[in-house]
């Protein structure tokens, strides 16, 4: 990890402290701190709150200080059930692997830490396509130096990669000689760990990196037989004990001392050692300090208060084995009850295709634009997002949150842009542009939408506002209405308002219908 993002100056820990203080109190994570403490199972359920929360603001985030890959591979090795966490109606799950395609896509602007991350990602939910091209690529990269200029990256990368049982691919030989010549050396001749570092004029260790050796010394060498990397390891742990505090927690230079802690308590578990056999000057243990000061007052975690912290403290509850005390979901929200689409969006949401605008409304009548709906489409059919090579419109460049989503409808020939290599990913739908996405999917599923031009007057012929809908659009329309899957709840009786913008609620509507026809659901 870089040397910025690992560690805080004084003067960023006081920054960070005031924009909490200014956030609004809506931003401001809810929480309660006990003088005596908290159990490990709230500890655990206020990170994967923390989690939540932040990925359902800003959604996905490669890297320490988002939700990305390697906090999807945390909550998921914890049992965390993310399959309600939505952002731009995107669940968790598509958005890190639309990541990791665009990882894969541009390797060379991606560090072997983070492509770690996603190789473990794809593995727990057993995407072995994806997994595959990114250990390929790691294979192709690594050096005898490692895999980066940065010990942080190679050490972190070496360590994901023995928690998924890949350091045998690497060629274990090779990382072994890495991992056994990055021990570093005080300036009294001491052994001071890997990645090492100065500060206020002395060297401290670096408690982080030098864990992560340690786990990946341990994971090649499971049946403790390879001498030199034993002696390696008990040399780490040494060091390790040596910066324990009387609080029980651990803490090297300007580190967090929530994440140099979660870091200890993982590695004595991976090596089968129990956390609190590591007692302070004061009795207190590494669990100690977890349960007692790493929850703030204002309901976050650690020094650092950001999503590095929740993810570590996670990370460290799961290793011991504490369940997350999350709260159940809502089974509905505050803003549907007698709305005529009530049922449809408890169906929908429960099964984890939309959600909500926050945990209490779902903003039935709000409008949905074009990206959005191309992206509950491809989840609904349970399609895999495509990252292309070259973005088919011009305005849904590679970066663009949805471009894998609207590639992927696309390759299957459920959208088209508005004209000239234009898709208007953020201009609203219209209610005829969904009949034809729909009615595209039908045909694209094997559902022969039958109608005739005559059937199309004929039903056309219904509405006084006919006239009104695109030439374009009237067969699908009219075949959509055919096959039940107009929606007219909420608009006025005999109107087919086609060029209107279409809301929330009827997309959802909409969505569960095409489910129910093409037998996708009960």
């Amino acid at each position: 990890m870089a040397m910025v993002k690992r560690r805080l100056t004084v003067l960023t820990l006081v920054g960070v402290l005031l924009v909490l203080a200014v956030l609004p109190p809506s931003l401001v994570p809810v929480g309660t701190a006990r003088a005596e403490g908290v159990s490990l199972a709230e500890l655990s359920g206020t990170a994967v709150g923390l989690l939540r929360q932040d990925f359902q603001t800003n959604g996905a985030r490669n890297g320490d200080m988002g939700v990305g890959t390697f906090a999807f591979y945390t909550l998921e090795t914890a049992k965390i059930d993310t399959s309600g966490w939505s952002h731009a109606d995107i669940s968790l799950e598509d958005a890190v692997t639309a990541q990791v395609i665009q990882d894969i896509n541009r390797p060379e602007n991606v560090s072997a830490k983070v492509l770690a991350q996603d190789l473990l990602a794809m593995k727990v939910i057993q995407r072995t396509d994806l997994a595959d091209q990114v250990l390929k690529i790691l294979q192709a990269r690594q050096k005898d130096t490692g895999f980066d200029e940065n010990i942080f990256s190679n050490l972190s990368a070496y360590d994901l990669l023995g928690r998924g049982g890949y350091l045998d691919a690497m060629g274990a030989a090779r990382v072994r000689g890495y991992l056994l010549s990055q021990k570093k050396q005080g300036p009294d001749g001491g052994f001071y760990g890997w990645g090492s570092y100065p500060w206020k004029g002395k060297v401290d260790p670096g408690i982080m990196s030098t864990c992560e050796a340690i786990r990946a010394l341990s994971a090649l060498d499971p049946q403790k037989s390879d001498a030199e990397v034993q002696e390696a390891i008990r040399q780490g742990l040494t060091l390790l004990q040596r910066y324990q505090l009387s609080d029980g927690s651990f803490l090297a230079g300007m580190d967090d001392p929530a994440i140099d802690t979660a870091e200890v308590i993982i590695t004595l578990k991976k090596l089968g050692l129990k956390p609190d056999v590591w007692v302070s000057s004061s009795g207190k243990t590494a669990v100690d300090y977890m349960t007692e000061k790493v929850l703030n007052p204002d309901g976050s975690l650690g020094a650092c208060q950001n999503i590095m912290d929740a993810t570590w403290v996670l990370d460290a509850c799961a290793s011991l084995n504490s369940p997350a005390a999350v709260p159940a979901l809502r089974s509905g929200f505050k803003d549907i009850q007698g709305h005529w689409a009530e049922r449809e969006i408890l169906v929908m949401s429960g099964l984890g295709y939309v959600s909500g605008v926050g945990d209490q409304f779902f903003a039935p009548d709000s409008s949905v634009t074009r990206a959005q709906f191309a992206t509950l489409l491809v989840k609904s059919l349970g399609i895999d997002p495509v990252m292309p090579v070259s973005s088919p419109f011009t305005d849904v460049p590679q970066s663009h949150w949805a471009c894998p989503m609207i590639n992927a409808a696309y390759q299957k020939g459920l959208i088209s842009g508005v004209g000239s290599g234009i898709f208007a990913p953020d201009q609203r739908i219209t209610r005829e542009e969904m009949a034809v996405i729909v009615s595209n999917a039908l045909k694209a599923n094997g559902s022969d939408i039958g109608i005739t031009q005559e059937q199309t007057k004929e039903i056309m012929d219904r509405y006084t506002d006919a006239g009104q809908v695109s030439g374009w659009a009237e067969e699908s329309v009219a075949a959509c209405i055919d096959k039940g899957l107009f929606v007219f709840n909420g608009r006025s009786a005999g109107q087919l308002a086609g060029r209107e913008y279409a809301s929330r609620a009827e997309t959802v509507v909409v969505l569960e219908r095409m489910l129910k026809y093409l037998d996708r659901l009960q």
